[in-house]
């Protein structure tokens, strides 16, 4: 059985090169895990912003576009991921 620690390990090695490959950290020697440790509230509450208000413009999209019968509850269901979005970019600078 492997442990945790190891595992955890393995992801961040994984992790490292495909940032290497694919966005060539390496010239910055940046880690993975350096940059999870730099994730403060501001970032994370930006963040979760962002994909919220993707996710509220595709429950829209969604309903106007493939389902047309249940297009009020998805578009209901998108403007109160906006909602929440914006209390989120509200809350940004303030906790």
């Amino acid at each position: 059985m492997v442990h945790l620690e190891n595992k955890t390990s393995l992801v961040i090695i994984l992790a490292n090169y495909f940032c290497v490959k694919c966005f060539n950290f390496h010239k910055k020697s940046i880690f993975v895990k350096d940059f999870y440790m730099s994730l403060n509230k501001n970032k994370i509450f930006r963040i979760s912003s962002l994909c919220m208000g993707i996710l509220g413009t595709a429950l829209i999209l969604l309903g106007l576009f493939k389902y047309r019968e249940y297009a009020i509850g998805f578009s209901v269901a998108g403007v109160g991921f906006y909602a929440v979005s914006w209390a989120f970019n509200a809350l940004k600078g303030r906790v």
